[in-house]
């Protein structure tokens, strides 16, 4: 078990942040989804200009309502869906009870439905229609989907994450619900506090995490936030706005709940923002990013990493076993564009293992290191490199030897 413990506190304004994502495979599909659109024909009424519905039949004494079904097609927003309720009575035989029954919608802001169940949609979101007849209801379940406009503004676009929880310095907003806005907002505050202790400079004064699973909203978004893309990669993006101090994230949940992508992420922030030289040669970023994804908080909420992520040692004995691991004198000393053109399941195996080696053979060191890039006294790739070597008394070749060794046992 490693725990690391800051050793410098402090704070600078903050600077722009490159834009980097994080290695898990998730392949982008932008094909559109297909919106179903409820389409109602209204009859002309003397004075009336609402749909008329048929009168059911009063069940005989003998018989009672069983059930009664709610069905129809979700509207966009801005349109309209007639929906049926049909009950079943105890005999076995179904009335279209409509016009009779009593509508109720659960979330009057996503979507209204009239006496005679004509469904309104006015935003996007989640509700629940219910009809009631004879003392007996039933419901279906609507999701009112995204409208998405060619032209909207980042602004705009955000709006449309209507789910929100803020927790500390950390907001986090979804289309997804409103379970998962708050559990993720949750861990990443639990994240942002946790790197804050350990580093000293953070990158903004918040950040805002916006995640979404529709594809089309996420292409929408990565118009005005480009980044890096690498094939098979998780798909996240990310914007720093420098006037208020916030860097937003963007992210397609690779998995459910997503927190490794907030420990990996939040990461690279803290630590570029202590230590710049990080995005030239991103072995260190990279490789303490996925050291740090591998981890989970306990009760003190601290960061507690005892065995390597799965991707880490998968990709590691796959490459060892085609004999094509790169020598760590190489993979230390790739700039920014090399590193990022390798094989991500090479370079960030890599990378991240020999950063677990460090961190489980020699905390101290590493304990120091922070220390040391916290004051600043460690400002590039040369000096990260002689500080390790000088204080575990190997060699890189030396090293590049131990961690293989050690690696494989995973």
């Amino acid at each position: 078990m490693t725990r690391l413990e800051p050793s410098i506190s402090g704070a600078i304004q903050p600077t722009a942040l490159r834009q980097t994502v994080a290695i898990s495979p998730l392949i982008l599909d932008l094909r559109l989804p297909a919106v179903a659109i409820g389409i109602l024909t209204f009859v002309a009424a003397c004075g009336a200009g609402s749909p008329t519905q048929p009168t059911a039949p009063t069940p005989t004494p003998s018989q009672t309502v069983s059930s009664v079904s709610v069905t129809g097609s979700t509207p966009a927003v801005g349109a309209i869906s007639q929906f049926s309720a049909t009950a079943t009575l105890s005999d076995g035989t179904t009335q279209n009870v409509t016009g009779q029954a009593g509508w109720q919608s659960s979330n009057q802001s996503v979507a209204t439905v009239s006496s005679g169940g004509v469904v309104s949609a006015i935003a996007p979101g989640e509700t629940d229609i219910t009809a009631t007849f004879q003392s007996v209801s039933g419901k279906t379940h609507l999701t009112v989907p995204i409208s998405l406009s060619p032209a909207a503004t980042l602004p705009e676009l955000i709006q449309l994450f209507i789910y929100r929880a803020e927790v500390g310095r950390v907001r986090v907003s979804s289309d997804i619900s409103v379970a998962f806005s708050q559990e993720h907002a949750a861990h990443a505050s639990l994240v942002w506090n946790y790197f804050l202790r350990l580093f000293a400079r953070p990158v903004g004064v918040r950040t805002e995490m916006y995640y979404t699973m529709n594809l089309n909203l996420y292409a929408q978004v990565f118009r005005f936030c480009p980044s890096v893309v690498i094939p098979g990669a998780r798909q996240l993006t990310a914007c720093y706005d420098q006037g208020e101090g916030i860097y937003r994230w963007f992210i397609v949940p690779y998995t459910v709940p997503d927190f490794g992508t907030q420990l990996h992420e939040l990461s690279h922030g803290f630590l570029y923002g202590t230590y710049p030289a990080s995005e030239d040669f991103p072995w260190i970023k990279e490789g303490t990013g996925m050291y740090w994804e591998s981890g989970s908080f306990d009760g003190a909420s601290n960061l507690v990493v005892t065995t390597p992520h799965p991707y880490l040692t998968t990709g590691f004995h796959r490459w060892h076993d085609a004999g094509q691991l790169l020598p760590l004198t190489a993979l230390v000393s790739l700039p920014r564009a090399q590193f990022y053109a390798r094989d991500p399941t090479l370079v960030y195996s890599q990378a991240g293992m020999f950063i677990f080696y460090l961190m489980q053979n020699y905390p101290s060191v590493m304990t120091d290191l922070f220390g040391r890039l916290n004051s600043r006294s460690l400002t590039n790739n040369d000096q990260v490199l002689a500080f390790l070597t000088g204080q575990t008394g190997l060699s890189l070749q030396q090293l590049d030897a131990a961690y293989v060794a050690f690696s494989l046992r995973y």
